[in-house]
């Protein structure tokens, strides 16, 4: 009986011994070891949230480029229909009794018409919006107004023009539209060289003064506005159909 006594007792110590460290184990992290865990987590968060940020603007900027492209080849595809016409924006359309070019280029975007219940806010969607522009009402691409120029009209080598696509001598290095920072669907180039401002956002995809320019032939480039219209050390225009300045 002693010898069964002392065995029980025994055994009470070590059940006892047992549940303590259970219930330590039981008891959650210290307060050390949540630091350290809080600290891991920092850690990793600041590593991947800068990863995951250039992930999201190259996909905007993917997505803008393809926005580009097809809004380029849809001008190329009107003028095919058209007799080879460039379609105007609203910088003269409606003087000349047409829709302007975000209207008339949608058939070739697999876009159907705008009716009065649509709205003018249809044409801030889809295609036409660079994911990149947060207001509702604002313009993402601006056609160069170039191609809609009359020879009374004040620019660099009038009286000659460039309503049709076939007058361009360089269409691989003529830009048609760009990425605008404005409320017009216009860009108004020949205004340039008196000095106006340039209406281009040089700063959507970043602070590397890079913007998308859609060309006469179909491509689209990222380039600084500086190669597209130079300085005076490098009279570059790409704006211009007739090229250098």
């Amino acid at each position: 009986m002693p010898h069964e006594l002392i065995r029980h007792r025994g055994n009470n110590r070590v059940l006892r011994r047992m549940n303590a460290e259970v219930l330590k184990l039981q008891g959650g992290f210290t307060l050390i070891e949540l630091l350290v865990v809080i600290a891991i987590i920092a850690i990793l968060a600041g590593m991947l949230l800068p990863a995951l940020s250039r992930a999201k603007a190259a996909a905007s900027r993917i997505q803008c480029m393809q926005n580009t492209r097809q809004l380029s080849l849809s001008v190329q595809l009107y003028g095919d229909d058209h007799q080879d016409f460039f379609p105007r924006s609203q910088h003269s359309s409606f003087a000349y009794h047409q829709a302007p070019w975000e209207i008339t280029v949608r058939p070739y975007l697999s876009l159907s018409s705008l009716t009065s219940s649509s709205g003018m806010e249809a044409l801030h969607r889809g295609v036409f919006k660079c994911p990149k522009i947060k207001k509702s009402s604002q313009w993402s691409y601006g056609l160069n107004v170039y191609f809609e120029l009359e020879a009374t009209d004040d620019y660099r080598g009038r009286p000659q023009t460039w309503r049709k696509q076939s007058q361009l001598p360089h269409s691989s290095e003529t830009i048609i539209l760009g990425e605008v920072e404005d409320s017009a669907d216009h860009i108004m180039a020949h205004f340039w060289d008196q000095g106006m401002p340039v209406t281009i956002d040089r700063n959507r995809h970043g602070k590397d003064d890079l913007s998308l320019y859609g060309y006469a032939d179909g491509h689209v480039s990222s380039l600084e506005f500086e190669v597209t219209y130079g300085t005076r050390d490098r009279p570059a225009d790409q704006w211009h159909p007739q090229g250098v300045r």
